[in-house]
This record gives C-alpha cells, sequence and structure tokens, in this order.
C-alpha cells in the first residue's frame, strides 16, 4: 500500500466541506444556462435549431460553449428557444448571410 495517504475527517468536517463544493458547483452551473421556463413549443433540440438556421450542430455547439446564443438544459439535455434564437438571427444578420 506504498503511496497511499488516509485522512480522518469528522463528520462536521465532511459536511462543511461538501457545502463548500455544492455551493461553488450551484455557482458556476447558474452562470453558464440562463433561469427560464420554456414553453415546451418553443423548444428545439439541437438538430432542429441548426436546421432551422441552417447551420451544423457543430456551429450551435461552438455558439453555445462562447455564449452566444441562449440555451437551456433540462436533465442533461440541451435546447433552444425557438423565439430567442430568431431574435437572435435577426439582431445579428453577419451570423446568418446563408439564410
Amino acid at each position: 500500500m506504498s503511496g497511499n495517504t488516509l485522512y480522518a475527517f469528522s463528520e462536521e468536517q465532511l459536511e462543511r466541506i461538501f457545502g463548500r463544493l455544492l455551493q461553488k458547483f450551484n455557482k458556476t452551473s447558474s452562470k453558464s444556462l440562463p433561469q427560464k421556463e420554456i414553453p415546451e413549443e418553443d423548444r428545439l433540440s439541437q438538430q432542429q435549431a441548426a436546421k432551422m438556421l441552417n447551420r451544423s450542430v457543430q456551429t450551435l455547439i461552438k455558439w453555445k460553449k462562447k455564449n452566444k446564443i441562449p440555451y437551456y438544459q433540462i436533465q442533461g439535455t440541451i435546447f433552444y428557444s425557438k423565439a430567442e434564437l430568431l431574435a437572435y438571427a435577426k439582431n445579428h444578420p453577419k451570423d446568418f448571410n446563408r439564410l
């Protein structure tokens, strides 16, 4: 067992550690995703959004990572608001010269 290090923490210490980790996680996850309820009829999958915008799914993913376009996530599934994407396209015509 050489190279292994064991630590002993009290229950209170572990609660504090996990509490801090949870706070950090909540801060980072709430920054990356807008907190808004989107009606189901306005939701588009990545494939539907890419087709509507005449772009590849890879382009949408790049835009999402750069926070160029708003996106939402429910239980690990990414989706977009059709209304918000259309508004974005209207306000950024240079990105959509192929429409």
